[in-house]
């Protein structure tokens, strides 16, 4: 017996320390697979999400997580204009909470916004476990986000600093003008029934929640329109989610008359995405919202933000291009 549970611990001790050995191996591996720069040609992961890294430290307000309808939802650029605050569109195509966070976690270790706004079609959408497992190894070692580098690697990936220059002018905003009209008919029936959540998309909303708590954040989870992803039995989910959580929940399905959406010019796709006519409208709604509850400061004659400024007369060139 005595044997028998030496060579346990022998084991034990070995399998400590073949992770131990794992564990620095991939974190000195980290910064020769790191992307040098947050462009796709260099390897960045999602690299227009990521265009915040090019930004000058604790320089942005707002940050707006989502998937391909937060990206096409808000235009950082006529918030600017109409009240001054910085803000910036991280939008991963059919992304979960488990890549919010990931995101969010990011963001905070260059950023300090004041407001996070999640898309709630993300907040209550399903999050599979594989995923989930592939965030948290991430967290831990970012090596395994970008280990299929190895086949791109370059002598100056071993030798260069890390430079992040793709400064996004439209600020992860995608604009597009075509115009694909949608039947609003049914769209947000009130019933009392109510959609299901996944337990680990809870709990990655419930860490996004602490992780702004703890960086002096403001969490606010909004429903972007969208007749396709939205309805009233989703409402009613995250409506009750965000009260159990004590999270500010805004619903913009629930006020299109307020925001002015035309479903039959505003969508891009027959009410799945937005186009940049209900972008823009959606924009000057949402950046009153935020501007009157959260007291966002207004940078426009701030010598320090001469550079969105100069963003902004790009944008508005693109605009009449």
């Amino acid at each position: 017996m005595k044997r028998l549970k030496a060579l346990n611990l022998r084991l034990a001790l070995r399998g400590v320390v073949f992770c131990l050995i794992l564990a620095l191996l991939l974190n000195l591996l980290w910064p020769i697979f790191r992307p040098k720069n947050n462009t796709q040609l260099a390897g960045q992961y999602y690299a227009v999400a990521h265009g915040f890294l090019a930004e000058p430290e604790n320089s942005i307000d707002v940050f707006f997580i989502g998937d391909s309808m937060t990206y096409s939802a808000y235009t950082p650029m006529e918030m600017w204009e109409a009240q001054g605050f910085t803000s910036y569109v991280c939008g991963i195509g059919s992304g979960r909470m488990n890549d919010a966070y990931e995101l969010l976690c990011e963001i905070m270790e260059c950023q300090s916004p004041k407001v996070v706004v999640i898309e709630a079609h993300v907040a209550a959408r399903g999050t599979t476990a594989k995923s989930a497992v592939l965030t948290e190894a991430t967290l831990w070692f970012p090596v395994f986000r970008y280990h299929d580098r190895w086949k791109s690697l370059t002598l100056n990936d071993f030798t260069s600093p890390v430079e992040y220059t793709n400064r996004k002018t439209d600020k992860g905003f995608r604009m597009n003008y075509r115009v694909g009209a949608a039947d609003p008919e049914g769209y947000m029936d009130e019933t009392e029934d109510s959609s299901s959540v996944s337990l680990i998309t809870r709990l990655y909303l419930l860490r996004c929640k602490a992780l702004c708590e703890a960086n002096g954040a403001e969490l606010v989870v909004v429903a972007s329109p969208s007749i396709e992803n939205w309805n009233y039995r989703l409402h009613n989910a995250m409506e009750q989610i965000a009260q159990d959580y004590g999270i500010s929940f805004l619903d913009l399905d629930l006020l299109t008359d307020e925001v002015g959406i035309d479903w039959g010019t505003d969508s891009r796709d027959g009410g799945d995405h937005l186009n940049y006519y209900g972008a823009s409208k959606v924009s000057a709604y949402i950046s009153d919202y935020l501007a009157e509850r959260y007291d966002l400061p207004d940078h426009r004659e701030d010598g320090a933000y001469a550079a969105w400024n100069d963003d902004l007369e790009t944008y508005r060139k693109e605009l009449e291009a």
